[in-house]
């Protein structure tokens, strides 16, 4: 069993077809697969396809210039299975042709002959195509996905038939391929008028052939058109025939201008004859053979990927999965509006610890990189708050409602809110075709209202945390001067003060002194009151700068808060943290809604793209 190999256009096909079958909930579109069977061997089959009486075997004897289709049982009543006349140096490859394969089975009558110029060539008669018998029919549509060439025959009775546009679609064929023969030429004759000219006559007729070809949708080049007489091949015959049909005797008496006329249309009906059989029966080198199935591949999977884009119209189905996210973005924009985003960005940036109360945080980091003042700090930090607070002017602590609290706007809840978005994107919903609408699974109102107070939860955690973060980022480390001054004021008021005055006394007395009445003297200085006094001053120092530091990280958490957007602002702007309610709402309220449509329409659009990519100019 033949398939077609891994990768190729036609099983990269079939499988869109079943992808978007399934997307779409209806059964795959049926596509011609012949184009792996018609690729075995260097055979040309060429189809014969007309309805009943057209005179197919009377063509396919004339072609092949002797009679072959002699098969009464099958041929006399009607061609109800395809005959298939072949060189006998041929038939295998004829049998191998029409062996079951994915393609379906199709039964094939052999009928052998000895014409040379025929040993490659394979004339194929099927079925009429206006039988009764609706198997007829798709034994032709199962048939023609095995054959190289077409060949419409019309008879002039019923040349626009409609059932050779029901066919038509199963004949996908590169248009140097498709071959329209419009036969019993002679017929059309009967009711001719005495002085009309041959041009005039072929103009007519051609107009006619190419109305009734346009009418089943069957267009074909001026030069794959012929219009000739296949029982009357030769032109002494056809005059014969047509001169019997006039008079009533093959020997009847015609005008001149007549005769003159009945002259030079047989001559030309016998040349368009004879073009068809140059044009069908020339030899073909086996690189040309490759070409004419390449092409004949080609003109298949254009007409498998028309059949395809027009039944599942992916298109037309993103463009409704476009509509409904808009609908659904329409929708969020208007419960969620500017007036409510920025309603809410300033309840979030009102709520959570002070400001003096994040300054400790930040206090504690940076005595850390200063001398002496950790040890001062943690038993004084008490009054270090009350004094920097009083210096930095405070910072009003400020509560943390309940997450729905914060996003009721205008009497409305977020919950009401939610809801509404959900039911006008269900109603919009509706409006999508019913197969793309049931691979779309929205969460619930209620999930989708738990996921906006999540965040707002989140928000109001992990804003403090982000102002603490962005505080210690920018902390100055306390240069060697400012370092120094605490050491200077440590040792300054309780050792260095009272050493220095003693001695300026000293010099100023006047008095020379031993060594160790100095030494006294300077014991003296440092006693244990003098020790106190200068501690305390020291302290006292120490303690005004500790303030001063808390102050300072107080102005930083505000001046941070304000940067951020993770504090009020001034005047009558939107505090900048209006920008983290816009993402609390889009990824909690339209992410969830949008992402099943986007996921669908990414599915549609790959499948469109490996269309677009599999396209014969594409792969050319």
């Amino acid at each position: 069993m033949m398939t077609e190999p891994t990768g190729s256009p036609s099983e990269a096909l079939a499988r869109l077809n079943r992808e978007l079958a399934e997307l779409f909930a209806r059964p795959p579109v049926s596509l011609q697969h012949g184009a792996s069977l018609r690729s075995r061997d260097e055979l040309v089959i060429c189809a014969v396809l007309a309805g009943k009486d057209a005179g197919k075997s009377t063509l396919i004897n004339a072609l092949a210039g002797t009679e072959i289709s002699v098969d009464r049982e099958l041929v006399g009543q009607g061609t109800h299975q395809p005959i298939a006349y072949v060189h006998r140096d041929a038939t295998d490859a004829l049998r191998r042709r029409f062996a079951p394969s994915d393609a379906g089975h199709v039964a094939c009558h052999p009928v052998t002959h000895d014409v040379p110029m025929l040993r490659n060539l394979v004339l194929l008669d099927l079925p009429d195509i206006d039988s009764v018998f609706h198997e007829h029919l798709d034994t032709v549509a199962r048939a023609v996905e095995r054959v190289d060439r077409v060949v419409w025959v019309f008879d002039p009775k019923k040349g626009d038939d409609r059932a050779l546009g029901d066919i038509r679609p199963s004949v996908a064929r590169d248009p140097a391929s498709v071959f329209c023969v419009l036969n019993k030429l002679d017929l059309t004759l009967r009711d001719e008028t005495n002085g009309d000219s041959p041009a005039r006559f072929w103009s007519r007729v051609n107009e006619w052939f190419d109305r009734c070809l346009c009418a089943v949708d069957l267009p074909v080049a001026a030069h794959h058109r012929f219009a000739l007489a296949a029982r009357f091949v030769a032109a002494q015959e056809f005059a014969a025939a047509v001169t019997e049909s006039w008079t009533g005797s093959q020997s009847g008496t015609l005008t001149g201008a007549e005769q003159t006329f009945l002259r030079d249309l047989a001559r030309q009906a016998e040349a368009e004859f004879d073009r068809l059989r140059n044009c069908l029966l020339a030899p073909l080198t086996a690189e040309e053979i490759h070409r004419l199935k390449h092409d004949n591949e080609a003109a298949e999977l254009a007409a498998n990927l028309k059949t395809l884009r027009s039944h599942y119209d992916l298109d037309g189905a993103l463009h409704h999965l476009d509509t409904l996210l808009a609908d659904v973005s329409t929708a969020c924009d208007r419960e969620f509006d500017g007036d409510y985003r920025g309603t809410v960005s300033r309840r979030l940036a009102r709520v959570g610890r002070s400001d003096v109360e994040l300054a400790r945080d930040v206090m504690a980091r940076r005595v850390e990189q200063w001398p002496v003042l950790p040890v001062l700090y943690w038993p004084l930090r008490g009054v270090t708050h009350w004094l920097g607070g009083r210096l930095a002017g405070g910072g009003a602590g400020r509560n943390v409602p309940p997450a729905a609290d914060l996003l009721g706007v205008r009497g409305w809840s977020a919950a009401h809110r939610v809801e509404s978005v959900h039911a006008q994107a269900q109603t919009a919903l509706r409006r999508l075709p019913e197969p793309l609408a049931d691979h779309i699974r929205w969460p619930s109102a209620a999930s989708l209202t738990a996921g906006l107070e999540g965040r707002v939860c989140e928000r109001l955690e992990n804003a403090d945390e982000d102002v603490l973060a962005s505080c210690l980022a920018g902390l100055p480390r306390p240069g060697i001067l400012a370092r120094g001054f605490v050491w200077f004021v440590l040792i300054w008021f309780p050792l260095l003060q009272p050493l220095l005055r003693a001695g300026l006394e000293l010099l100023n007395k006047g008095v020379l002194v031993g060594s160790l009445a100095a030494g006294l003297t300077v014991v003296t200085a440092l006693g244990a009151g003098g020790l106190v006094k200068g501690f305390g001053a020291s302290l006292a120092v120490l303690l005004f700068m500790l303030a001063v530091l808390y102050a300072r990280s107080v102005r930083l958490v505000q001046r941070v808060r304000r940067e951020t957007g993770l504090g009020p602002s001034s005047g009558d702007l939107e505090p900048p943290a209006l920008s983290d309610v816009d993402a609390m709402v889009d990824e909690e309220i339209l992410r969830p809604l949008a992402e099943p449509v986007e996921s669908l329409a990414r599915q549609l659009e790959t499948r469109r793209d490996e269309l677009a990519a599999l396209s014969p100019e594409r792969t050319a």
